[in-house]
């Protein structure tokens, strides 16, 4: 599908109103069902949305083409930056942001800490730029060696040594200590690519302070470790009441209570507005009820399209509830004089009886035709409306 161009064509007249017309805010928006195309029409939407209200922009992704840096930058018409955690960080941030991913991922001991600060501080002072793929490739197991080495080619002074040397003798010597960071710089360095020049990369907070767009492709939803660093960072920003779009597509959430993913994509606070996007977002929340209510909870405006797997679309039943109807139950048999004197004869009787139903059946869900979808808007008072809006999506190539 995306082979016949490398950047997917801008979308012809989306006007953001067209079906979010009973929205007065960028509340949270949740996307789920239908092809990629689909859903990308509806992010798009939304993208224009917040570039029109200044809004900076974090994109979180597993591989969408659509989401990619040049096909946004060709959208949007403006620069848009790469993800890199360390950007905008000094040493002791990025040992505590490091120290909270172990943590959470891969049940590590805090103590971590002074060692990848250590680590940070040696690249600082050698006067190398601190990144991410700097940090994971640094031979944590061979400090005095590296030390020696800094020292003899004088990128760290005397005293410099001296110090470096008495901090890693405390407890980042520990053998426990070296053998957890080794997990956490060993799963990161499997997933993390290294920069490319050409690329414009930014920290999270640049992002905000210059109300940009930064996007970054986490290629697979497989690695624990690189998606709770990406939340990890993304929650601090929201702890710190900045205000900001964060679109995500394609991940999950960890099968962790205590995960900085989790926080983030279910207890999100109001200054940011979360637009949460996948085919299907029952699985994504692991056909987890309490994970799936705690997402669609609030104030959450909802665009689904067709969804094939059954015990999703019920689960989309199940969040819409039920309402009574009258049953009326007919039944028809004969009376033992019709039947006596006439050779045959019948009655028909009726009976009504309340019984609760779905809603929306999930059928509803299951048979949205292709480029259409079904919102259901919160409007100002935060209540959902009844009544379904069908909306028809954009294309997103010519003649699509």
């Amino acid at each position: 599908m995306f082979g016949r161009k490398k950047v997917p064509e801008v979308p012809q007249g989306i006007i953001f109103t067209d079906y979010c017309g009973m929205s007065v805010e960028m509340y949270n928006y949740i996307i789920s069902g239908g092809t990629v195309d689909e859903r990308a029409s509806a992010i798009y939407a939304l993208i224009y949305k917040a570039r029109s209200l200044n809004l900076p922009t974090i994109i979180l992704h597993n591989g969408n083409a659509y989401l990619q840096k040049e096909s946004l930058a060709h959208i949007c018409g403006e620069k848009v930056s790469l993800y890199e955690p360390t950007q905008d960080k000094n040493p002791t941030e990025i040992a505590d942001l490091l120290t909270e991913v172990a943590i959470n991922a891969l049940g590590e001991n805090r103590k971590i800490f002074s060692l990848i600060c250590l680590i940070a501080d040696i690249i600082e002072s050698s006067g190398e730029i601190i990144s991410l793929h700097s940090l994971v490739k640094f031979p944590f197991d061979k400090v005095m060696g590296k030390l020696e080495e800094l020292h003899m080619s004088e990128k760290i002074t005397d005293d410099q040594r001296k110090e470096f040397v008495k901090r890693y003798s405390g407890a980042a010597s520990d053998s426990e200590c070296i053998a957890g960071v080794s997990r956490l710089f060993s799963r990161l360095r499997n997933s993390w690519r290294e920069p490319n020049e050409n690329h414009l990369r930014q920290g999270l907070q640049e992002t905000i302070n210059t109300d940009g767009v930064l996007t970054f492709d986490l290629v697979a939803d497989t690695n624990e470790v690189l998606k709770e660093l990406c939340f990890t960072d993304v929650n601090m920003l929201m702890q710190h009441g900045e205000h900001f779009l964060l679109i995500v597509d394609g991940l999950s959430v960890l099968n962790k209570e205590d995960s900085h993913t989790n926080a983030v994509l279910m207890r999100n606070n109001g200054n940011i507005s979360l637009l949460y996007s996948a085919a299907d977002v029952p699985q994504m929340m692991l056909q987890r009820e309490e994970f799936f209510n705690t997402l669609t909870g609030g104030h959450a405006n909802l665009v689904l399209f067709k969804h094939n797997n059954a015990h999703s679309a019920q689960r989309w039943a199940d969040f819409f509830g039920q309402e009574w109807t009258t049953i009326i139950e007919r039944t028809t048999g004969r009376s033992s004089q019709d039947w006596n004197l006439f050779g045959g004869g019948s009655t028909t009787s009726e009976q009504e009886r309340k019984q609760r139903v779905d809603k929306y059946p999930q059928e509803v869900f299951m048979n949205i035709p292709l480029g259409q979808g079904k919102g259901f808007l919160v409007d100002f008072t935060g209540n959902i409306p009844n009544q379904v809006i069908k909306v028809k999506m954009p294309a997103l190539t010519e003649g699509g």
